[in-house]
């Protein structure tokens, strides 16, 4: 599994994490668009790495459930080998 090789350094705050990635509220310029899917698409990547890409745990860290995490990795791209 290769999430990059900065994923690991990100540190989360779980409950940060969780609230950044369940909030309805959407930027309102392209740029802080694009700048929030970045972000979230690596706190989801650092919370793989540090679950070994084990998604329930991942999804532990973030403060989620699996299918959450599940539905927001589809939403952004994120493919995991063997998944």
């Amino acid at each position: 599994m290769d999430v990059g090789p900065d994923a690991g350094s990100l540190t989360l705050s779980p409950g940060l994490a969780c609230k950044a990635l369940t909030s309805r509220r959407s930027p309102t310029t392209k740029d802080a668009q694009v700048e929030e899917r970045m972000l979230t698409t690596e706190v989801v990547l650092a919370a793989i790495k540090r679950a070994n890409g084990n998604l329930t745990q991942a999804a532990r860290i973030l403060e989620l459930t699996r299918s959450k995490l599940r539905r927001i990795m589809k939403k952004l791209g994120i493919k995991i080998e063997g998944e």
